[in-house]
């Protein structure tokens, strides 16, 4: 992206900020899902750096731009902050998911499309795959064909089960039926508490449990990622 005319130079000066922030942090990004994530933290001072000081140089040459781009500096190293705050929190939540593996799955009681009660334990005699989604959330609807494909094929042996969070009630059926899901429910506010044990932080999540409702996974892989169906 380049600009031209009046202002040309400012409104460069901003796009290569936004370019030169992105290309530094894309390649971590994937790295930050490793085990040994605390080894980028001298990457991410790195980075936090270099933006300081070429938004710092690029203050010098455009004076009456400093309060933005004093404020573009704090930004930067708020994100760095954040995103050590996610690595950190990332290596707790994979350490906490272990220790859940094997452990008695609590049961998650919600409404089912015709308003009647639907239970996770009515399920049990069999393999459950969950899959905890939303009607507003767009990598969940991403991930739908691959999740169908695989009830295709596999559900005869294995459960398939949506559970809707932290969304519309008639939103929720709408789409369910749309869908043509067969064992889906939904949460509603009051109790979405159920899955707390679950630290549920962000959506898509896959749980799955055994035939005796113990836990296998409360991270289980995405649909599209072909790793899933190793867990059945």
């Amino acid at each position: 992206l380049a600009f031209t005319g009046s202002g040309a130079e400012r409104n460069n000066a901003l796009a290569g900020i936004a370019l030169a922030a992105e290309m530094s942090w894309n390649p971590l990004y994937p790295k930050m899902e490793e085990d040994d994530t605390l080894s980028l933290f001298p990457k991410m001072d790195q980075i936090t750096q270099n933006t300081v000081s070429f938004i710092s140089d690029y203050a010098k040459v455009f004076p009456e731009m400093a309060v933005y781009l004093n404020a573009k500096i704090d930004e930067a190293q708020k994100f760095a902050d954040n995103q050590k705050s996610y690595v950190i929190e990332n290596l707790q939540f994979k350490s906490y998911a272990a220790s859940m593996v094997g452990k008695p799955m609590s049961d998650i009681v919600g409404i089912g499309i015709k308003d009647e009660k639907i239970s996770l334990s009515q399920f049990s005699g069999k393999i459950t795959v969950i899959d905890f989604w939303a009607t507003w959330c767009g990598p969940c609807k991403a991930e739908l064909p691959y999740w169908s494909k695989l009830e295709e094929q596999y559900g005869k042996d294995i459960n398939f089960l949506s559970i809707s969070i932290w969304d519309d009630l008639e939103k929720w059926k709408k789409k369910a039926a749309e869908l043509k899901q067969t064992n889906t429910m939904f949460l509603s506010k009051e109790a979405i508490d159920q899955i707390k044990p679950f630290k549920i932080n962000f959506i898509p999540r896959y749980i799955m449990v055994d035939k005796d409702q113990k836990i296998i996974s409360i991270d289980a892989p995405r649909p599209s990622s072909g790793k899933l169906h190793n867990l059945f």
